[in-house]
């Protein structure tokens, strides 16, 4: 039942999404009004709410907190309800601080982790967009915003993810990414409050 319920949802978003297709003028105009913020892109900094949906359970769990990424790669989640939770990836390492209980871990190692962290960065700074290489891009509207449903090629990703569907705003600015799995589970990401190059004090990626 799960999996024909997920059939059943990939259906209807795929039919929604040919429906409302970019035409070839919007895309590329769209393509190049998002690699034009990327490039300009030097750090972001974000409230964010992560749903987690999954199949099995009825209710939903939220949790909030911020977001700091610094061009190229240095990006950082500070979970703050419902538990005090960091998340921080710099210079190829990984550290964790869960309630004070601090970790390091070296990234170098583990290929998929490094392809999670790239696509992470690339997301935030809308890049992963040009990398169809790894993915099969499909542009559509959802009433005045622009979506894209990316499909990945890659076969280490794809046994995490089927489909990664990230909303832009009218800034042509990621305004939230929702990660399904092949079961039906999902998890969205939704920015708030977004600051664009502005300073941010190097004790923010301290660990």
């Amino acid at each position: 039942m799960r999996i024909l319920n997920f059939l059943v949802f990939f259906v209807a978003l795929n039919l929604a999404a040919q429906e409302n297709k970019l035409n070839e003028a919007e895309k590329e105009k769209f393509q190049r009004q998002v690699a034009a913020q990327a490039k300009d892109l030097q750090t972001l900094q974000a409230d964010f709410v992560q749903t987690k949906h999954m199949e099995m359970i009825t209710k939903d769990a939220q949790s909030k907190g911020q977001i700091f990424f610094r061009s190229p790669n240095i990006i950082k989640w500070q979970y703050s309800e419902p538990f005090q939770y960091t998340i921080l990836y710099r210079d190829g390492k990984l550290y964790i601080n869960d309630g004070g209980e601090k970790s390091i871990t070296e990234a170098s190692g583990n290929k998929l982790f490094g392809k999670i962290i790239n696509m992470i960065s690339e997301t935030m700074n809308g890049k992963l967009l040009e990398k169809t290489e790894n993915f099969e891009v499909i542009y559509f509207w959802e009433k005045t915003q622009i979506c894209t449903s990316l499909h990945p090629k890659d076969e280490d990703i794809a046994q995490m993810f089927s489909e990664i569907l990230i909303r832009f705003n009218n800034e042509h600015l990621v305004q939230s990414v929702k990660l399904i799995d092949e079961g039906g589970d999902s998890t969205e990401i939704r920015l708030k409050n977004v600051q664009l190059n502005q300073p941010l004090d190097g004790s923010v990626f301290q660990h």
